[in-house]
């Protein structure tokens, strides 16, 4: 599912709901909450697909030295940012 069908799904889904007398999508913390998961999940997505091309470069063996360091160097980064979750844990609050 891209990002752009999850922040729908969840637009879509918190349109309707209310909480504390009016609706959730018109309530500041849900909406920046709303924000913070597709900036999240945006940016893991960019990390995944740049690791990606980094790592086909050093598979051709076309990788120049900075490629290779950044492969280095980004591939636990990507790592630890997959076992946060990237904001998975809040989607599931915004479901209901």
């Amino acid at each position: 599912m891209d990002t752009d069908a999850v922040a729908r799904a969840c637009n879509g889904h918190t349109g309707p709901r209310q909480a504390f007398g009016d609706r959730l999508d018109r309530k500041p913390l849900h909406l920046a909450t709303l924000a913070t998961m597709e900036l999240e999940t945006r940016a893991a997505t960019h990390l995944v697909f740049e690791v990606a091309e980094l790592l086909g470069r050093a598979e051709c063996q076309v990788a120049t030295p900075t490629d290779q360091l950044l492969l280095r160097l980004l591939t636990p980064v990507m790592k630890v940012r997959r076992r946060r979750g990237a904001g998975w844990a809040h989607a599931n609050l915004c479901a209901g």
